[in-house]
């Protein structure tokens, strides 16, 4: 008998260690059964997590704390299904060395094959670490950078370029045939291209950029560059940089008793900064904008504010285009058949065209957006399309 039950001991334990190392391979959760004995849906939930690297820090903090409030907003909005996604956010601080070891820990330590990176200068550091990784990635890039998916099979962006922005602001500069254009723009790689691309369009209608100035982050001083403004005779002055820059620009702009056309940036169209802006310089000022800003009787629109509203924040069009740009990619995942980047880049693709808060969405076969936008200013009224 005292053998019989230690054999019964034995082979029970057994028993129990392999349904417990089963449970483990096969990922069960907490909660295998509900109260009635059935297969509970929690038990096939498959937790997704997506890597999100932002500037949640430094002098582009504002842009990256924006992008995470809307993936934030987006995810309580969405009905979860056969798989439960989660975000894990990490830091950039705007330095692409330590986005490129962000991307290194989600990808090997981990095992993140989803993720999202934020800015031009992040994106071009992080998209080869992809590549190079050979793993089966899918990534979002918001960047301003023209045709950054292109030659990154695995890369999508929803969001605008700096190649659609001086579109629109040439056209209407050669509308109001401006041919004598200065410039002022922040250093770096978005600066660059945006200024390289001004130079382009505008020498196609006989125009010239006169001067150019640019600046450092941080820089709080531009009454040098306003007073060589105000001397050269100019038709317009093309302005470029961090949305956190206009505010000091703009009076500045005013103090130095400018009174010239200003050809703006997207920047133009964060939150709140339009209480900020100085009268004269206010006045005077033309910028693209998504569909978001200007089409507030929207109910999509409406319903929108009024979610951000309710957790905190007041909505802005980076928060509109990161919330759409989440609402696309989990609906994506749940759709599709398996979380290769095939099958969920399918999913995105045939949920084309799409109906988001920051204007109609469209991906053309690099798997990159038209931004649906319009060149408006300031009136007594609010923000108006130009005619």
């Amino acid at each position: 008998m005292k053998r019989r039950s230690v054999f019964q001991f034995i082979i029970t334990s057994f028993s129990v260690a392999v349904l417990t190392a089963s449970c483990g391979l096969f990922g069960t959760t907490d909660t295998p059964q509900s109260p009635s004995g059935t297969n509970s849906p929690v038990a096939s939930t498959k937790v997704v997590k997506i890597g999100a690297i932002l500037p949640l820090t430094g002098t582009t903090g504002y842009l990256g704390e924006g992008q995470k409030f809307g993936m934030q907003l987006a995810l309580t909005d969405l009905q979860q299904s056969n798989r439960k996604v989660e975000f894990i956010f990490e830091d950039s601080k705007g330095k692409p060395d330590i986005a490129v070891s962000a991307a290194k820990k989600l990808l090997d330590i981990d095992n993140v094959n989803i993720q999202i990176v934020s800015t031009t200068a992040i994106s071009l550091a992080a998209l080869p670490i992809y590549k190079q990784s050979g793993k089966d990635v899918l990534v979002f890039v918001m960047s301003v950078l023209p045709g950054i998916t292109k030659d990154y099979s695995f890369a999508y962006r929803i969001y605008p370029t700096s190649d659609e922005e001086t579109d629109l602001l040439m056209s209407y500069a050669k509308k109001q045939n401006y041919k004598r254009i200065g410039a002022l723009n922040v250093a770096g790689k978005s600066g660059e291209i945006a200024i390289k691309l001004l130079g382009q369009k505008i020498n196609s209608f006989g125009g010239t950029i006169v001067a150019t100035e640019s600046f450092s982050p941080g820089t709080k001083d531009f009454r040098i560059a306003m007073q060589k403004f105000k001397m050269l005779d100019l038709d317009a002055i093309f302005i470029y940089p961090f949305a956190t820059d206009f505010p000091s620009i703009s009076k500045q702009y005013d103090e130095g008793g400018l009174d010239i056309p200003v050809l703006g940036s997207l920047n133009l169209a964060f939150n709140d900064i339009d209480n900020q802006l100085a009268t004269n310089f206010k006045k005077n000022v033309v910028f693209p904008a998504p569909r978001y800003l200007f089409s507030k009787d929207d109910p999509l629109i409406k319903s929108f504010d009024e979610k951000a509203k309710k957790a905190g924040k007041e909505s802005s069009f980076d928060i509109a285009y990161s919330y759409d740009m989440t609402n696309i990619l989990v609906k994506a995942i749940n759709s599709s058949s398996s979380l290769s980047s095939k099958d969920i880049g399918e999913a995105i693709q045939k949920q084309m065209p799409y109906q988001g808060v920051s204007g109609t969405i469209r991906l053309n076969k690099d798997r990159d957006t038209v931004a649906d936008m319009s060149l408006v200013r300031y009136t007594s009224n609010g923000i108006k399309i130009l005619e």
